[in-house]
């Protein structure tokens, strides 16, 4: 993987978030690939565009910590970039 590069423009990316209860009483759904992260929790779900937020298994079941999740969406902004890039839509 590429190092991080200060001199890249800066790509803001929202993360679907609320708590546990609020997501499962809303039983949202995702889009493909969009993150939703239980604020109270920590755990995180990302959306397939077919099930509800409750038929979504956890990719990330267990706590984390701010600079997980801030380490997370910074790798997210990253990925969505290059492929941005490849696809030549900056």
């Amino acid at each position: 993987m590429d190092t991080f590069n200060p001199h890249m423009k800066a790509l803001r990316v929202k993360v679907f978030q609320d708590t546990e209860k609020n997501l499962t009483r809303a039983d949202p759904m995702l889009l493909s690939g969009e993150w939703g992260l239980e604020t109270d929790t920590g755990r995180l779900k990302i959306g397939d565009g077919v099930r509800r937020w409750r038929a979504l298994p956890y990719k990330i079941d267990r706590t984390l910590t701010r600079e997980m999740v801030e380490d997370m969406m910074m790798m997210k902004a990253y990925i969505e970039k290059i492929k941005r890039e490849k696809n030549g839509a900056y």
